[in-house]
């Protein structure tokens, strides 16, 4: 029988869920989400005017335990093309204040900053009404109570 001292983590905070945070930012240009609705869905909400902004973290970490440092790619999809890189240019605004700090839903994020790299988000197609850029957002491990 062997057993296990594994050490304990009940003490540390949880890390930001930094999706939900973006989305909570950037719900105020279009409907933010992490994940499209079905395909019949979609394409009647867009069809009605709505704009989504979708949402995916493409990996990142922490490799000092203390900086979460997460790409953020974000597509913007609506009936238009231009209309999509109209909201991305309000998003981009967004991005450019934030960048030395903003707080969301009572969370620290230390910036949110363009990176010029290539973004896919994986379940997307192409689409040409749908406009990307990535984003990197740094935030802390909250601290503990």
């Amino acid at each position: 029988m062997s057993v296990n001292n594994f050490p304990p983590i009940d003490d540390l905070p949880d890390w930001p869920d930094l999706e939900d945070l973006m989305c909570t930012y950037f719900a105020r240009f279009g409907t933010a989400l992490t994940q499209r609705p079905n395909p019949d869905e979609f394409n009647e909400r867009l069809t009605a005017g709505e704009v989504f902004i979708e949402i995916a973290r493409a990996g990142g970490g922490a490799p000092d335990g203390r900086l979460d440092l997460a790409p953020i790619v974000v597509a913007v999809t609506s009936t238009k093309r231009s209309t999509s890189w109209q909201v991305m240019g309000q998003i981009r605004k967004a991005v450019k204040v934030a960048n030395s700090g903003v707080t969301i839903d009572g969370i620290l994020i230390h910036s949110i900053t363009e990176t010029g790299e290539l973004s896919m988000i994986p379940q997307l197609g192409v689409d040409p009404r749908t406009v990307e850029l990535t984003f990197v957002t740094i935030a802390p491990m909250p601290r503990t109570r």
